[in-house]
């Protein structure tokens, strides 16, 4: 059982546990974007307790994803799917192209945080479709595995990954948009 809890970024935690688990809840003004860490204490070791995936909600969570290639075996929707070990990969033999989605709606975001495997990508752009015509909102070289960035915020329907130049076929975790802090 939890003995003792605290949310290490401050704020506070409610922890309510029973024989079927423990559920633990933080205030959504309280939550960071990507990582809300709470520190938990138990009054019994808990070497044999096996961690779980808890998937992030974001303002991609249930979009319409899109590229302009597939790998076989890792579709589209695994970039967007909040799960850190599902990806997708870009078309066979590609060092380019894109990944993108459809909002369903105009929604507003400021910050993108983006996991790459294997480090390939050296050019990307990230774009919104402005009417028929896409406009660059952000660029970089490399991404890794924990790219993050913010930028001034816009509102979009459509958005997209532009990969410019890679290694080797273009392959991505997660690709991820978060509105601006309220």
């Amino acid at each position: 059982m939890v003995a003792k809890h605290s949310v290490l970024a401050g704020g506070n935690a409610n922890v309510t546990q029973d024989s079927d688990g423990i559920e633990v809840s933080v205030p959504e003004e309280q939550r960071d974007e990507l990582n809300t860490i709470i520190k938990l204490e138990f009054d019994k070791s808990v070497m044999d307790i096996q961690p779980i995936f808890t998937k992030i909600k974001t303002l991609m969570t249930g979009s319409t994803p899109m590229a302009s290639g597939v790998f076989p075996g890792y579709p589209t929707e695994l970039a967007f799917d909040g799960d850190p070990g599902t990806r997708w990969g870009g078309a066979v033999d590609s060092k380019s192209g894109w990944l993108g989605t459809d909002l369903g709606i105009p929604k507003t975001f400021n910050h993108v945080w983006i996991s790459e495997a294997y480090d390939r990508v050296r050019k990307f752009e990230l774009q919104i479709k402005t009417e028929d015509a896409w406009r660059t909102i952000h660029t970089g070289t490399t991404l890794g595995p924990d790219y993050s960035a913010n930028f001034e915020p816009v509102t979009a329907q459509h958005v997209r990954l532009n990969i410019l130049e890679a290694t080797d076929v273009p392959t991505i975790w997660e690709f991820q948009l978060f509105a601006p802090k309220k």
